[in-house]
């Protein structure tokens, strides 16, 4: 296994957890029926790449751990930092396992900033390109010399196109351009 050496160590702790989730589903799943064999030989690049990429995360956050430190009650960053801390992880990917197991009754939005306004470009649960497009998030106020930061906007306004709704929206902003934005 060969791991890039620019990466940071959460994400080469990733990238281990990937390869060898392709180690386990290529090489090492004893297939006792060669209709298993054939099925799996089936899945396209981008079905590969993406089952390795739940093996992974169920390798670094498995669910039995997660539900021991995740209070079901209180979506935080601060948690997500705790348990990506713990499990060498990025904070993205602890948030969305977290999300995606129904840990949290919460929605993920990854965000970036352009003429002053919130780009969302992907979220967890997933939401069609469409809905991604009507998001709109009020900007958090922070300074370059408190980045990365935490903010907690409480009864902030959301627009989803037509609709307004309101939300806590926690954010964990990583630069003048990254952010993660948690609503709940």
């Amino acid at each position: 296994i060969e791991i890039e050496k620019t990466l940071d160590e959460s994400e080469k702790t990733f990238v281990l957890a990937h390869e060898i989730a392709h180690l386990i589903l290529e090489n090492l799943v004893p297939t006792p029926h060669p209709s298993i064999r054939a099925a799996i030989g089936t899945f396209s690049y981008t079905e590969i790449e993406r089952l390795c990429d739940i093996c992974a995360e169920e390798l670094l956050l498995p669910l039995e751990w997660l539900r021991d430190w995740v209070d079901p009650r209180v979506p935080s960053f601060t948690v997500v930092e705790e348990v990506a801390h713990i499990s060498r992880c990025q904070i993205e990917t602890a948030a969305s396992v977290i999300i995606k197991n129904g840990l949290w009754s919460a929605k993920l939005y990854w965000c970036s900033w352009k003429n002053g306004a919130t780009i969302v470009d992907r979220s967890c649960p997933p939401d069609e390109p469409a809905v991604l497009a009507s998001v709109r998030l009020p900007l958090p106020r922070v300074t370059q010399a408190s980045l990365p930061s935490r903010v907690v906007q409480r009864d902030v306004a959301v627009e989803f196109g037509d609709q307004r709704c309101r939300y806590h929206v926690e954010w964990f902003i990583f630069s003048r351009e990254k952010a993660l934005a948690l609503l709940y």
